[in-house]
């Protein structure tokens, strides 16, 4: 990324995070985020801050767009995008009418690239056919033909989504849709004196993380969403390294009644394609800000083109490989 930012930080783009809300009050999010757009879509009457202890969008869109604001945290992939925040969750569940309608307000109000770092699996294809053939798909055709590129994480199933016959990825396996599937090192840091070298790693950087969903048509790009060892946990190896660490908030009780009512800024590691897919949404507002004429597809060309599979992995796992931004710009 430092090379990449020589070029471009991601000036004059604007990246949509549809999730659970992003703290406006986290020094490294202030920056980049855009109150007068950002927007709750669902009925619960509060504002676009997360609700409650969910901290999940806000560690997304870190991952797209923090700036460091408070000069002691980290930068995103896109920072000097102008971030627009588009909750959709209130409580563990967000209905597509919500997403779909964020979808579409994220087309409406120019934003080069939509952040959905969520999905449903497994839906029934012949059940829902109605739904994610017409109206899922139309929303997301009308935010591409906008300009809007749509950047989904597969999900975190394990699940062969070119062999599952009967059953669908939703909206990560809708029309135009940028389908990311998660890597990660195992390793990093591990070692003694934590230099994090690559000959210290059990599995390299592009190494398919044990979660992600898979599938040649399925998944367009593959991109860093953290691995762990699941045997390693508990052992006294920092296997959390092996995350991604970003933005994050506490819930925390600060009036002393033992009821959690403050959202405290700080910073932690979370995994998953939902962590994957904004370091892709990140990369596609650089190469927008670089190439300010390209369209939706153009910028997800130049993503495509400049990665390539890895030796020794199935295609399966990254589509057209994995995520290299300096040769997208």
């Amino acid at each position: 990324m430092p090379e990449a930012h020589a070029t471009t930080e991601g000036e004059g783009t604007r990246v949509a995070v549809i999730d659970s809300g992003v703290l406006e009050t986290h020094p490294d999010l202030a920056g980049p985020l855009n109150l007068d757009l950002s927007r709750n879509f669902t009925a619960d009457g509060g504002d676009h801050n997360p609700v409650g202890s969910d901290d999940h969008g806000t560690h997304v869109a870190g991952i797209v767009a923090a700036d460091n604001g408070g000069g002691v945290g980290v930068n995103g992939t896109a920072p000097k995008t102008d971030l627009v925040d588009c909750r959709v969750f209130s409580g563990p569940t967000a209905s597509f009418g919500d997403i779909l309608a964020a979808v579409v307000y994220s087309a409406n109000i120019d934003a080069d690239v939509a952040n959905l770092p969520l999905g449903a699996y497994p839906i029934p294809r012949q059940a829902q056919g109605q739904f994610y053939g017409k109206v899922l798909n139309s929303a997301m055709t009308y935010a591409n033909k906008e300009g809007t590129l749509l950047v989904i994480a597969a999900g975190n199933d394990s699940a062969d989504l070119q062999h599952d016959k009967n059953f669908i990825s939703l909206p990560n396996e809708g029309a135009q849709a940028v389908s990311v599937a998660s890597t990660g090192p195992i390793g990093y840091g591990w070692d003694a004196d934590g230099g994090g070298e690559t000959s210290d790693l059990v599995a390299p950087p592009e190494s398919p993380a044990f979660y992600t969903n898979y599938g040649t048509n399925a998944v367009t790009i593959a991109a860093p969403g953290g691995d762990a060892d699941q045997t390693a946990i508990g052992t006294g190896v920092p296997w959390f390294n092996d995350l991604v660490f970003n933005t994050v908030f506490s819930y925390v009780d600060t009036d002393g009644d033992d009821e959690p009512d403050t959202q405290v800024p700080g910073y932690g590691w979370k995994a998953g394609t939902s962590m994957a897919a904004p370091n892709v949404a990140g990369a596609a507002a650089l190469v927008k800000s670089a190439n300010p004429d390209y369209n939706a597809n153009q910028v997800e060309a130049a993503l495509k083109k400049a990665a390539e599979v890895p030796d020794d992995y199935g295609k399966e796992y990254y589509g057209a490989g994995y995520l290299n931004v300096v040769d997208a710009l």
